[in-house]
């Protein structure tokens, strides 16, 4: 019995350590998290993708603005197809219309 119960915390002990760094990997805010700002006119998909819109979203933005230019304002969002308040609302922190992008993850515990 306690032979069993032993294996038993090992082998999750031993998961843990496993499934702990994957998820960190595809789930960067389990243990991070995130950083910076990003200029809407000069961002990539990559840096969109990092704020929680949809790969959708972001290639949304990166064809408004080659057609239309440069925002002028992160409330001009607005007129980018499948992008609603709530969406700029939840990010607005994030969002500039000038300056350099520079978002990235730190720990947490930072």
């Amino acid at each position: 019995m306690k032979r069993s119960i032993l294996t038993a915390l090992v082998s999750i002990a031993l998961l843990l350590v496993i499934v702990s760094p994957v998820c960190a990997e595809y789930y960067p805010g389990l243990e991070t998290q995130l950083n910076g700002v990003v200029n809407v006119n000069n961002a990539g998909v990559d840096d969109l993708l990092k704020l929680g819109l949809t790969a959708e979203q972001a290639d949304n933005i990166l064809q408004f603005r080659a057609i239309s230019g440069a925002f002028v304002s992160v409330d001009d969002l607005l007129k980018v197809g499948g992008i609603s308040q709530a969406d700029i609302d939840k990010i607005r922190s994030y969002l500039r219309t000038d300056g350099k992008t520079h978002l990235y993850y730190s720990d947490s515990g930072s």
